[in-house]
């Protein structure tokens, strides 16, 4: 656990300094207009405390929104929107990126960072794994974000979106194919990054699909309306995300670790659709029959 808050303090100081470098986030004026976006999108302003420092309002800024689900996205896009031209920008979607990949991999983020971060590879290689990274999620190469630049900064974009036309993870994949050359540990690494990935695959991705077809998940207005009605803590911990099967994956997984989070989710469904559906009594019959080591 003590691991796990030093790189979510990493995350965020990086977050911070980074936004340091945005010449419009030093502006009060910006700053109070991104503010006031960000409250739109949540229905409420936002719950800053007053500071005295341009770093202090943007440390606060952050230490908010690291609390909101998709809340580092969100600014980020409010930034984008303000300066579409920020060379900041695909640092702090970068940033996003580990936010996610951390919270989705406590169990093996430091082995496989310290594993990955300085990992280079040749020229030719690199095109050879871009292809790779982009065909395993459906894509070419030149649509891979460009902050997609180095292996390890491509593995955690894909461990954001986490599947592919069949299901299975790009992110395993990619690791295997990374750190073949590591021979037994590099395979051992692979299989703890699947383990962490997909605990109870089977049962995950069922629901998973389940939720997905459920009408509130949609359209993006009412997907973000039930990840609200969630609640605490459970909302805090879904990480928000435009991909309508990454968001039902991290509400699935949020759900699953918190005592009742899919009774909880079920309510939610039915508050924002306003009755039952059949793809919500498919997911209520697959939740029923889940077996009793799957929490939640």
């Amino acid at each position: 656990m003590a691991d796990e808050h030093r790189e979510r303090l990493r995350i965020e100081a990086a977050f911070v300094e980074t936004l340091q470098r945005c010449a419009r986030l030093r502006e009060d004026s910006s700053r109070d207009l991104i503010i006031e976006s960000i409250g739109r999108r949540f229905g409420h302003e936002l719950s800053l405390r007053r500071q005295t420092t341009v770093r202090l309002s943007i440390l606060e800024l952050v230490r908010v929104c690291a609390e909101l689900p998709a809340g580092l996205e969100i600014l980020t896009a409010e930034v984008e929107f303000v300066d579409p031209l920020a060379p900041q920008l695909p640092e702090l979607h970068h940033l996003c990126d580990e936010h996610v990949a951390e919270r989705l991999l406590p169990d093996v983020w430091t082995e496989l960072r310290a594993a990955l971060l300085p990992m280079s590879v040749s020229a030719r290689d690199w095109v050879a794994l871009r292809e790779f990274a982009a065909a395993s999620i459906g894509t070419r190469p030149d649509a891979l974000p460009p902050h997609c630049s180095t292996v390890w900064r491509t593995f955690v974009y894909l461990v954001r979106t986490n599947h592919d036309a069949d299901g299975s993870p790009p992110a395993v994949a990619f690791l295997d194919r990374v750190a073949r050359p590591a021979g037994a540990a590099g395979e051992a690494l692979t299989g703890r990054l699947q383990d962490s990935l997909a605990p109870g695959h089977d049962d995950l991705s069922t629901l998973v699909e389940a939720l997905e077809q459920v009408p509130c998940m949609r359209t993006e207005d009412t997907r973000e309306l039930l990840v609200a009605q969630l609640g605490s803590p459970i909302a805090g911990a879904v990480t928000y995300h435009r991909q309508r099967r990454a968001l039902a994956l991290n509400i699935i997984v949020a759900c699953r670790d918190h005592d009742g989070g899919l009774a909880r989710l079920i309510a939610a469904i039915r508050l924002v659709d306003g009755a039952d559906s059949r793809p919500l009594r498919r997911l209520v019959s697959i939740v029923e029959n889940l077996p009793q080591n799957f929490s939640g």
